[in-house]
């Protein structure tokens, strides 16, 4: 795209042609505290100085349907990666049920709930043979959301700079491999305009790989999240901050091969990559602790106060 197509050049250019495209008139909502909007399911409203994202009526739809027996302060337990065995060993369930429940809460954990994302993206894998256990995990989910159906994603915007946190869970799941949790948010511990909790699809041999196979993941997507923002002229002079908690991930990482002492290809590759983004300035790795670390909601269970903790940070509670 040619430099002086950006910003509000290209926006005028973009309404002008709308204008000329002898396009039907938009209905225009304007939102107010007293006058909410509903957009493709959610409801969007007004309160102070933020707008909360929800969709009660769609958990309504979803609670009525299908009915949990019982609510949870929680929608999944501390065996979510790595099921007992008692679990594996449950009677097979019909998949057509079991899909149409889990992407109706998909469609929800990626729009306005992303308190139950890890949870439904871990149900997500059992999607070829789905049995008695993992039904009822679903339905965990249900009765979790039937305990907060009037919970939204609360959005306090008090800059407009990007930032991303990525954390892993090494070996958690039953066949060794790791997961995944990644966060993108306008603001430090601000609004979350990315969340992704996903299995990773390789076995790596220690924590500092799985966290560098995250980063690998990671970084690749907020680099593109960085190119919307120039085309909306938001301001990225900087280097973009990625939030990690493992050092030994960061050293290797501005390093390359030097450090990792690797023998697998696969494996350099990433080194490289990641190292070449951060010479170029575009992005930097800084250090958070894990108990300061939202992406590692998304990349392992976390149950009690823990849970509660992250999920009033990405919810946007305490804003």
């Amino acid at each position: 795209m040619h430099a002086h197509y950006r910003g509000p050049k290209i926006r005028d250019k973009l309404y002008v042609a709308l204008k000329d495209g002898s396009l039907p008139t938009p209905f225009i909502q304007q939102l107010s505290k007293d006058h909410d909007i509903s957009y493709l399911g959610m409801n969007i409203s007004k309160q102070h100085r933020t707008i909360v994202l929800s969709q009660p009526g769609y958990i309504k739809d979803i609670i009525e349907k299908y009915k949990p027996d019982k609510q949870y302060t929680t929608p999944h337990d501390d065996k979510l990666f790595n099921r007992p065995e008692s679990e594996k060993s449950s009677h097979p369930v019909d998949i057509t049920t079991y899909l149409s429940i889990l992407m109706k809460l998909m469609f929800l954990a990626t729009r306005t709930r992303p308190d139950t994302l890890t949870t439904v993206c871990a149900l997500s894998t059992k999607c070829r043979n789905p049995n008695d256990a993992d039904m009822k995990r679903l339905y965990r989910v249900i009765g979790y959301l039937d305990n907060t159906i009037n919970l939204g994603l609360t959005c306090h915007i008090t800059d407009l700079s990007l930032h991303a946190y990525m954390d892993a869970s090494w070996a958690c799941h039953a066949d060794l491999k790791g997961h995944n949790g990644i966060m993108i948010t306008i603001g430090h511990y601000g609004f979350p305009i990315l969340c992704k909790s996903t299995k990773q699809k390789v076995v790596t041999r220690s924590s500092t790989e799985a966290e560098l196979v995250c980063l690998f993941s990671g970084m690749d997507i907020l680099l593109y999240v960085r190119r919307i923002g120039q085309f909306l002229d938001i301001p990225s002079k900087v280097a973009l901050p990625v939030y990690q908690d493992n050092t030994s991930t960061i050293t290797m990482a501005y390093m390359g091969k030097g450090s990792a002492q690797s023998n697998s290809k696969f494996m350099d590759l990433k080194y490289f990559w990641i190292k070449e983004q951060l010479d170029k300035g575009l992005l930097r790795l800084v250090y958070l602790d894990t108990n300061s670390m939202p992406a590692d909601f998304f990349a392992s269970p976390r149950t009690g106060s823990s849970f509660r903790h992250f999920k009033s940070i990405i919810m946007g509670e305490g804003t």
